[in-house]
């Protein structure tokens, strides 16, 4: 869906580099001040996010389709450092990244100040959240840990079981 974006657009930063490019250009219309929000150093901190993953041989004008899952990936990890959002939703973060992509994400997790709500297979990265929920049928269990705290607690709760169950028996 995103591969007939550049990076810029995948981004979503593109308007206020255009904006940005047309005032320095000279176009002082209210629109562009408007779309640039004195969002001044748009470029630097983009680029700068970009190289913080790995990714600063691309120019923001690079096209999407030209990059591999991990590195389309990573340039929606540097999104976040663009855009510092209160809340960040990851579904399966780690998928298509190498093990240096994987790491720079487990760093950022642990720095992060957001709130994450994470879907994800990766027990290394599950080990780093602060707490955990499981979504069953129809329920959500809440673990007030991360992930091996969830599997003590898991185990805990089946030998419960099976102890009530051999009880009745």
């Amino acid at each position: 869906q995103y591969d007939s974006l550049t990076i810029a657009q995948a981004l979503r930063i593109d308007r206020k580099q255009q904006a940005l490019q047309a005032i320095l250009a000279g176009d002082a219309s209210t629109e562009n001040f408007n779309q640039l929000d004195d969002d001044w150093n748009i470029e630097e901190r983009s680029v700068a996010a970009l190289d913080s993953w790995g990714l600063g041989q691309f120019p923001l004008s690079y096209p999407m389709h030209l990059l591999s899952g991990g590195e389309k990936t990573r340039v929606f990890l540097a999104g976040m450092d663009i855009h510092n959002p209160s809340v960040i939703l990851m579904d399966e973060p780690t998928n298509h990244l190498d093990s240096s992509g994987r790491q720079r994400l487990y760093d950022w997790v642990e720095k992060c100040h957001s709130t994450l709500l994470v879907v994800s297979h990766d027990r290394t990265l599950l080990n780093l959240l602060p707490e955990i929920c499981e979504l069953e049928k129809h329920q959500l269990t809440y673990y007030g840990g991360n992930y091996e705290f969830y599997k003590e607690q898991k185990t805990l709760m089946q030998e419960a079981l099976q102890q009530r169950i051999e009880e009745k028996e």
